[in-house]
């Protein structure tokens, strides 16, 4: 079997279109259907089908695209670089909600001044619902959320586990209790939410019959200490983020006395990403980084 025949399946797979395959192999169309029908007669499968939107994989390239993709990238891997000497200049665009960019941002930029001094991250604002389809855009190369990926072209690892704290002004009283359900209730609520209308906290809430009382609404974490700071709103996000605000800002950070599912986060990625050494190295880099700031479990 010739293996350029499985890079031609890799861009079949990605693109969903010849002909945007054939211009990203400096082949033509016609090389690219010869290939095609190649494959076809080696996995007895179609592979892909015809619709008004392009090439649909069927359930086997489904299936063969992710042991297909990691064989070339462990082949290309095995190849001497052929930039030696040459100042590496690249650009890594990782989305995530700024919850994982407060929490986790600055130690990543650190490890990476170390590890890869030439390369520049760009952070950009993504969450659940829009991650897939930024992926499969090239809107950004790497992708960190609480899920929303279910599309066979995208790799994806659970980095940890986190739960849900709450942030609030310190009072001069003693503060080492955690806050109990009815002072957390009695509060003024400030609610982090991407629609400012309702968020977890309201649907956890509800299912145990109780209700907060919202005053305000923003749609950033970073936001919080300014709103919480000498007042008694309360704020409740994600313990990660929870954590580093109150470090940082000097805030009391407390348990959430509200039972909340543990909530994953997820590092994703295209699979021929990885293809390029310097963007398998960042995988590498953020899953260390995660791993060394413990605030995930």
């Amino acid at each position: 079997m010739n293996l350029n025949l499985l890079k031609v399946f890799d861009l079949l797979y990605s693109e969903q279109n010849a002909t945007i395959a054939a211009e990203r192999l400096g082949i033509s169309q016609s090389a690219v259907s010869a290939s095609l029908r190649k494959l076809r007669h080696i996995y007895a499968d179609p592979l892909f089908e015809r619709t008004q939107r392009g090439l649909k994989p069927t359930a086997q390239a489904i299936l063969l695209h992710p042991r297909i993709a990691d064989a070339l990238a462990l082949m290309q891997s095995t190849l001497p670089s052929t930039d030696a000497g040459v100042d590496l200049k690249q650009i890594v665009t990782i989305g995530l909600s700024d919850d994982l960019e407060l929490a986790f941002g600055p130690e990543l930029i650190k490890e990476q001044t170390e590890v890869l001094p030439g390369v520049r991250i760009i952070f950009q604002q993504t969450n659940s619902a829009l991650v897939e389809a930024g992926l499969i855009d090239r809107m950004f190369d790497f992708a960190l959320t609480a899920g929303g990926i279910s599309d066979r072209r995208i790799g994806k690892t659970t980095l940890g586990q986190s739960g849900y704290g709450c942030v609030l002004a310190n009072a001069s009283q003693d503060t080492s209790e955690p806050i109990s359900l009815p002072d957390y209730l009695a509060r003024p609520h400030l609610l982090i939410s991407y629609n400012g209308l309702v968020g977890v906290v309201d649907e956890v809430l509800s299912e145990i019959g109780h209700q907060r009382n919202i005053i305000a609404a923003t749609s950033q974490f970073s936001m919080v200490p300014s709103y919480v700071a000498g007042t008694d709103i309360i704020a409740t996000l994600p313990s990660h983020a929870a954590t580093t605000l109150a470090r940082i800002y000097g805030l009391r950070n407390t348990p959430c006395p509200v039972p909340f599912p543990a909530t994953s986060v997820e590092l994703s990625w295209r699979y021929e990403t990885l293809r390029n050494e310097v963007m398998a190295e960042m995988r590498l880099l953020i899953e260390r980084t995660f791993a060394k700031k413990s605030l995930l479990h």
